[in-house]
């Protein structure tokens, strides 16, 4: 079973995450037995272990890629919104067929729609002023992309991808004609960029450099 370390990690970036009594089992070996912790919002707990010793099946099981035999995760996210965990694994959330742009764009949605949905709900308050409900709304809206940090998501994108060194990449680029050391990292940015709730990163410094170590630790 996995020990508490870097090599693979949670960060729970503002949700409450518990895993309670977790065991699964491969057709020829048991990899996971009972394994139960808490990690609080902003905490970040990384994984140590041999090389299949279960870390990257715990980090699938969390994600609700794989279904456990027993036990069970639970997120408590702010504003009860539905939680949303994120996963750092081998295969890249985004097409090949698409260009950098389409992916990045395709991750910042959420961060996009909380901005469109703090300017309907503001004007909706406009025409209604002493709505309880409206003023309900605009101020659940604000809340929410306040806490994504909407507002500066285009300089959130530049910064991301000068740190995992890919600023240089023509962004129309298709990102299937990137090398795999290159998709890597923009699967990296992808994720983090999608902002969210928990983030379960397997060897995420694998493809990085120094320099873009040092900015994803930072």
């Amino acid at each position: 079973m996995p020990h508490l370390l870097p090599t693979s990690s949670f960060i729970a970036t503002g949700s409450h995450l518990r895993v309670d009594g977790i065991s699964f089992s491969y057709p020829d070996r048991r990899v996971l037995t009972d394994v139960s912790f808490v990690v609080s919002a902003g905490d970040r707990v990384g994984l140590i272990g041999e090389n299949g010793s279960g870390k990257s099946t715990l980090l699938r099981v969390i994600a609700g890629v794989l279904e456990p035999a027993t036990g069970g995760v639970t997120v408590n996210a702010p504003d009860s919104h539905m939680p949303k965990i994120g996963l750092l694994h081998q295969e890249p959330p985004f097409s090949t067929s698409a260009t950098i742009a389409e992916a990045l764009e395709e991750a910042v949605a959420p961060l996009r729609r909380a901005v469109e949905a703090v300017s309907t709900l503001g004007i909706a308050l406009s025409f209604r002023p002493d709505d309880p409900a409206a003023t309900d709304a605009y101020a659940h809206a604000l809340d929410t992309a306040e806490r994504l940090g909407a507002w500066d998501v285009d300089a959130r994108i530049s910064a991301m991808l000068t740190g995992l060194g890919l600023d240089g990449i023509d962004r129309n680029r298709l990102t299937g004609t990137l090398s795999g050391g290159q998709r890597a990292r923009l699967a990296l940015a992808w994720l983090l960029l999608n902002a969210p709730d928990v983030l379960l990163l397997d060897e995420p410094t694998n493809h990085l450099d120094d320099a873009a170590t040092a900015y994803l630790v930072g």
